[in-house]
């Protein structure tokens, strides 16, 4: 009989005290036939509990938490527990040597070997008092066959697999492969043996996930009080700058605040001086009018006129100056972007901190080439033709499926085509070259439509900020993401985009340059990493779900990813 993982413990791990009538779950946990039945009443349902250890789902017998089967070998340490005294024999009061659990009395050598001879009670469990450590079963029972009462099993069959006494050998097992029990058990020891080698290891394999869940999870708190440190580290930063450049724009003003406050003064000063010294001319021209003699009316007048013109000339040489409302440049305001920017670079810490490290292979498939110099942009028509533009001196050309020829080409200005998009430089080489149009269906609704910017079927927009050599992300929300690095790339390893598109599942396909590798960001997971392609320069996902992959070579391969 199988045991429990907690049979070597005397305790109920319910109650936490020693086990009275000791009940085994088939999932081999042994629990107090009261406590077993406490906790079936308040948590089974639909005849079905959880094991208070383990949570294995049991179902519960007919007949009750009573049904399952009796732990014997709990049982019979209790009794020895209980009966270390001595006791005597319930029969001859001889030193009793074991217990039937049946008959619920002590019996001595005597009378269990009488116990053992009885038709009524042979087949009773049989508890041995004896200290364990004398090598003596601590529980045994006689065996006999359901079907021949008379008969024990003796036998095993190995055709049924079940052991059998010698009246089924002869009937219903005849002509059955049978050997003696004594025979079989030996090996049927070694296979548990090896049985429980292998559950041991599946337990130490499963302990080996718990340390390893334990420790992954101290790593993560590690990893988020880092994080947070760094977030605050950051906002004190920006308050810091804010402060500093509060500081600064305010010292600014105070010191033009005083300089322009003094040349007021002066200016007044001088001013008010002027204001004197001209009341003082128009009190002495007053008294000439009023009081003055004839050759004293000529002598003022023709001092006055010279005093005028003088006034007249100094009047002009101040005419510069004019009270005016200072230039002073206005603060930049905080607007939405500035703060999303932000947000983004604290954003940008988080996946730094737990990337995504799972590495996806480039399935190669079919392989375009047209010329030399590089893959700038890849786009894709309605019918799934690829037009890509490439080559040192820039043609736009269009690739038909499975082939790898250009159907027609022309000459572009990348600028323009970055500028403008695909669709207009077409229109505008229709406009110019009537005789030789490209039809409508090889440049209309096309996917991505512009150089190094995609835009999603959500209306969420990806693009490659070349002066920064960022990746910028604005989603239909509103939502603003800047992608400042390459978590793959080697200590010190500068991230330069190339290109970008986007993915059908809400992710992104970058094209660092610096480490020619196509990394992913997915909008909800983080950045994900996808192998490393030689010389790669341009991306882009077609609409079935293929990812494109142009090089400096002006090779293009297409490409299934997971």
């Amino acid at each position: 009989m199988a045991t429990g993982s907690n049979v070597s413990s005397d305790i109920c791990s319910i109650c936490t005290e020693r086990f009275h009538c000791p009940k085994l779950l088939p999932c081999f946990h042994t629990f107090c036939l009261e406590c077993l039945r406490q906790f079936v009443s308040s948590s089974s349902k639909d005849g079905q509990f959880l094991c208070p250890l383990c949570r294995h789902q049991v179902t519960l017998p007919e007949e009750g938490v009573t049904g399952f089967q009796t732990n014997f070998y709990i049982e019979s340490r209790e009794n020895k527990y209980a009966q270390c005294g001595g006791e005597r024999c319930g029969v001859c009061e001889q030193r009793a040597t074991n217990s039937c659990r049946q008959c619920e009395i002590l019996l001595c050598d005597t009378c269990t070997g009488g116990h053992r001879i009885l038709p009524a009670t042979r087949s009773h469990v049989l508890i041995t008092l004896a200290d364990s450590s004398t090598g003596k079963t601590v529980v045994s029972v006689q065996t006999y066959c359901e079907k021949h009462k008379d008969e024990k099993l003796r036998f095993y069959c190995m055709a049924c697999n079940k052991t059998i006494c010698r009246d089924c050998k002869l009937t219903h097992h005849e002509g059955h492969k049978t050997k003696d029990i004594t025979d079989v058990v030996e090996k049927a020891r070694t296979s548990l043996a090896k049985t429980k080698v292998k559950l041991e290891a599946f337990k130490a394999r499963t302990r080996k996930s718990i340390d390893q869940i334990d420790d992954n999870n101290t790593e993560t708190s590690k990893r988020v009080n880092h994080l947070k440190e760094e977030i605050n580290k950051l906002a004190d930063s920006l308050v810091d700058m804010i402060n500093d450049a509060s500081r600064k724009e305010t010292d600014r003003l105070t010191d033009i605040d005083k300089k322009h406050g003094k040349k007021c003064f002066d200016v007044r000063y001088s001013l008010t001086q002027r204001v004197c010294f001209l009341q003082s001319q128009i009190d002495h021209t007053d008294a000439m009018l009023n009081q003055g003699l004839e050759c004293d009316v000529l002598k003022a007048d023709s001092e006055m006129k010279q005093r005028l013109a003088e006034i007249e000339k100094e009047q002009l040489l101040d005419s510069d100056f004019e009270f005016k409302p200072l230039n002073i440049s206005a603060i930049p305001s905080v607007t939405s972007g500035v703060l999303q920017v932000v947000q983004s670079a604290v954003r940008n810490t988080v996946p730094h901190a737990f990337p995504v490290l799972r590495e996806t292979t480039l399935l190669k498939g079919l392989k375009l080439k047209y010329g030399a110099g590089p893959v700038h942009s890849l786009s894709f028509t309605r019918s799934q033709n690829v037009l890509s533009v490439q080559g040192h001196d820039c043609h736009l050309c269009l690739f038909e499926k499975s082939k790898s020829r250009p159907t027609w080409t022309f000459r572009v200005y990348l600028d323009e085509v970055m500028n403008e998009g695909v669709e207009s430089v077409i229109e505008k080489h229709n406009r110019h070259h009537p005789d030789n149009k490209i039809p409508a269906r090889d440049y209309t609704d096309l996917k991505k439509p512009f150089p190094y910017k995609d835009t999603n079927n959500n209306g969420d927009t990806c693009w490659v900020i070349k002066e920064h050599n960022w990746v910028g992300i604005e989603t239909d929300s509103g939502d603003v993401r800047i992608l400042t690095f390459n978590p793959f790339a080697e200590p010190g390893q500068e991230f330069k985009p190339v290109d970008v598109c986007w993915g059908n599942k809400q992710e992104i396909y970058i094209v660092d340059s610096r480490t020619c590798a196509i990394i992913v960001y997915s909008l909800q997971k983080g950045f994900e990493k996808l192998s490393k392609t030689f010389g790669v320069t341009a991306v882009a996902m077609d609409r079935e779900g293929k990812l494109w992959v142009g090089n400096s070579n002006g090779r293009i391969v297409i490409c299934s990813v997971d």
